[in-house]
């Protein structure tokens, strides 16, 4: 199969485009002041600090997400004291926002801790660690996931605070969410489709670390279904097993690259040749589909 090198990265939450080069460029905004922080978008959350004091003019963030509570909240990225952060403060704040163009986040799952597990302010560990772990034994909302790491929710008692969101490895926790959403498709290279589908899905629902279950849906064509096994060295990179539902004997094996823009199969199908004491012969090679996070 064909490699991209320009595919790189890991899995949020997904889908409605027409093409990872298409997708749409990072949202950006200007601090018309200094910035207060939460953890998430309210004030019942824990407070990583206030940001740029005396020097937040022409400052500009990051915006990753928006939550409306009543009030606009914020997810923005940015660089403090060389330290890479993400955390959340309100719209009031920052200039130049087009929200359009922001995703609207929401409760995509749950999932549990085993054990306890240290958190960081972003999806990776070159992000700046919490000053505390999630607790063992914990349940938490699954917020969003990216490059291999998932923004948890968790009650968090202390001081005035009652609970807090943290960026944990996905392969530390064990739990259910999908973070995928209808959209449409790009192929590349040799496709075997006959016409465009007029409607497509993809859903990805996890069942086991780094273990997902996997959902493909064309309209008029056809549905597939399979595992998703992320690669232990290489979280932005999964191995396709799947079938196709009117075929389940006919098997599919791929690729697949869970991007900050989007998602990435590339796949070959096998036919069970009777012909050849059941052998396989390829009949669908190398077909490539993009999809974009919404």
């Amino acid at each position: 199969m064909k490699r991209f090198s320009k595919w790189f990265l890991m899995l949020a939450v997904i889908l409605a485009a027409v093409s990872f080069s298409a997708a749409k460029a990072d949202a950006y905004g200007t601090l018309n002041q200094k910035m207060a922080t939460r953890t998430g978008p309210s004030t019942k959350y824990d407070e990583p600090g206030t940001f740029f004091n005396g020097k937040w003019k022409g400052q500009r963030v990051r915006v990753i997400s928006k939550v409306n509570t009543g009030v606009w909240w914020l997810q923005v990225e940015f660089t403090y004291n060389g330290q890479l952060m993400r955390a959340y403060t309100g719209l009031k704040r920052v200039d130049n926002v087009n929200l359009n163009s922001v995703p609207t986040e929401s409760v995509i799952g749950t999932c549990r801790l085993s054990r306890s597990v240290k958190g960081y302010y972003g999806p990776g560990s070159n992000y700046k660690p919490m000053g505390y772990s999630v607790p063992a034994n914990t349940t938490c909302d699954v917020i969003m996931t990216e490059n291999g790491y998932v923004l948890v929710e968790f009650p968090y008692h202390y001081k005035n605070y009652e609970k807090s969101r943290a960026w944990v490895p996905a392969n530390q926790v064990s739990g259910n969410w999908s973070g995928y959403d209808t959209g449409s498709y790009v192929r590349d290279g040799v496709s075997w489709w006959t016409q465009e589908p007029q409607w497509s899905s993809c859903t990805l629902t996890y069942t086991a670390p780094n273990t997902m279950s996997i959902e493909l849906f064309f309209y008029r064509i056809a549905g597939i279904y399979g595992t998703v096994t992320v690669d232990g060295s290489t979280p932005n990179h999964g191995w396709l097993t799947a079938w196709f539902d009117y075929a389940p004997r006919n098997v599919i094996t791929g690729e697949v690259w869970f991007t900050n823009s989007g998602l990435r199969i590339e796949m070959d199908a096998y036919r069970v040749d009777q012909k050849n004491n059941g052998g396989y012969s390829s009949f669908y090679p190398d077909t490539v589909f993009y999809y974009q996070y919404r």
